[in-house]
């Protein structure tokens, strides 16, 4: 795995002691890593039981009265989505099957600990099934024979999650509650060879490997004496062995930290610190993009490379330097794009005059050929991934008091879109909880990240 900068933010004035703004910088495309079903290998197969699901997440063997649906589990998801308290300890962190948000000093990155899938098995008319996680193997193009981890040392044929973490627990009493939080989560979370699975239930857990070396291309699962049926006196007499073939591609990986909760005016550089985190997730529902943000500064050394910068006010007044404003046209210069929007839009506030003085001198920084104008519904912003065709209504829409926008506006340099200028208030609809209310300003967001990581790798070209 390559080496990933990781910020932790600091305190960046823009001139002034009443400095509002602080951006977040979205570092470059990491070369990260993550497995996807392999539709062709599938095919090749020649058996229609076998399938992909919608979103192209999940290998899925439907025998139709019975099915299992196999779906690779990114870092990402088991720290965010599955133990997102247990994974915020660094090397104390609960989560068993991540290293949580530890950073491994001498590689300066976050390892992967584990390839974690979610199997999930549902048995509609069949009598009973079972499923024994430890007959699992994954075989890779360069030869690894991965095979799944046991639950508990006893009477496991291979390595157990117990012994896994055995090894490596010391002796203090902070790391025996560490151990026991992982081996509670592994109880509750992971498939085991019990109970079977009777007719009209379901069951899903956690399947686990090795870490799969990132050189690797294609992936083999096989599955041996899934047990489809049982004799009089409980014992498996029917068989089914599975394959699922994958395939590990890259993917953006880009991380952002934020303070918890939804609104904190006492933080101007970011009044409503669960936008972004709260778009980075609805990305990762309805695309094929793997986001992870880290919060950063044009001080920063990544930010050269970086796709983009994000700027919110909160009506306060900034005074932007002619250093800042150096920084920000260096910053489109190497392809990237700056978005700009106002988290407080009640009429007289200073934002747009504000803003306006910013952008003129920006431009004045900038060599090349610039037009600062109206950016049209036709705009990859409004249309790519998600086919919008208007501009998303804005929190400058909720009370009639507002000033409101009915249009964005650009600066295009180049030929290309470098600052998306909006006083529409979205981070304040991207900050609260997914309802069809938000979704058109969440897919409007994306849209927005998807055009800047795609000029930033236009540009590197």
């Amino acid at each position: 795995m390559k080496k990933l900068s990781f910020i932790i933010i600091l305190g960046l004035l823009f001139g002034g002691c009443d400095a509002v703004y602080r951006y977040l910088v979205l570092p470059d495309v990491r070369q990260e890593y993550a497995i996807f079903p392999d539709a062709t290998a599938l095919a090749a197969l020649n058996d229609t039981a076998y399938s992909v699901s919608q979103d192209g997440m999940s290998l899925i063997y439907n025998a139709k009265n019975w099915k299992i649906e196999i779906r690779y589990m990114s870092d990402y998801q088991l720290n965010n989505f599955e133990f997102p308290e247990e994974s915020k300890l660094g090397e104390f962190s609960g989560n068993p099957y991540t290293f949580g948000n530890w950073i491994d000093p001498k590689l300066g990155i976050t390892p992967v600990r584990f390839s974690v899938f979610k199997v999930s098995i549902f048995n509609y008319t069949g009598t009973k099934l079972n499923y024994n996680p430890e007959g699992t193997t994954m075989f890779t193009n360069r030869g690894d024979e991965l095979r799944a981890y046991a639950r508990e040392k006893k009477n496991a044929k291979s390595m157990s999650m117990e012994e896994y973490f055995t090894k490596r627990k010391g002796k203090s009493g902070v790391e025996d509650d560490v151990f026991e939080t992982r081996m509670g989560i592994v109880r509750r979370t992971m498939l085991y060879y019990g109970k079977p699975v009777y007719k009209g239930d379901s069951r899903e857990g956690l399947v686990v490997f090795d870490p799969v070396d990132e050189s690797v291309q294609n992936i083999k699962i096989e599955i041996k004496d899934f047990v489809l049926a049982y004799n009089e006196n409980n014992e498996p007499t029917e068989f089914r062995d599975l394959v699922y073939h994958c395939t590990q591609k890259e993917i953006t990986d880009v991380k952002y930290n934020s303070l918890q909760g939804k609104v904190r005016w006492e933080q101007p550089w970011n009044p409503y610190p669960q936008s972004v985190p709260n778009l980075v997730a609805h990305a990762q529902r309805n695309t094929q993009l793997k986001l992870k943000f880290i919060q950063g500064s044009f001080d920063d050394a990544f930010q050269v490379k970086a796709p983009i910068a994000m700027l919110f006010g909160n009506g306060l007044v900034p005074e932007f330097s002619p250093t800042f404003v150096s920084a920000s046209a260096e910053f489109i210069s190497n392809g990237g794009v700056i978005y700009i929007d106002n988290c407080y839009v009640k009429e007289g506030n200073n934002f747009r005059p504000t803003m306006d003085e910013y952008l003129s001198s920006l431009q004045k920084k900038l060599v090349g050929k610039m037009e600062y104008k109206r950016i049209e519904d036709t705009h990859a912003i409004y249309n790519q991934p998600n086919k919008l065709n208007e501009l998303p209504n804005g929190y400058d829409e909720l009370l009639p008091e507002r000033e409101r926008a009915y249009f964005l506006k650009g600066i295009f340099f180049n030929g290309k879109l470098a600052v998306i200028y909006s006083s529409k208030g979205y981070p304040v609809h991207w900050a609260e909880d997914f309802t069809e209310a938000n979704t058109k300003q969440l897919d409007f967001g994306v849209n927005i990240l998807t055009y800047a990581l795609k000029t930033k790798q236009e540009f590197k070209k």
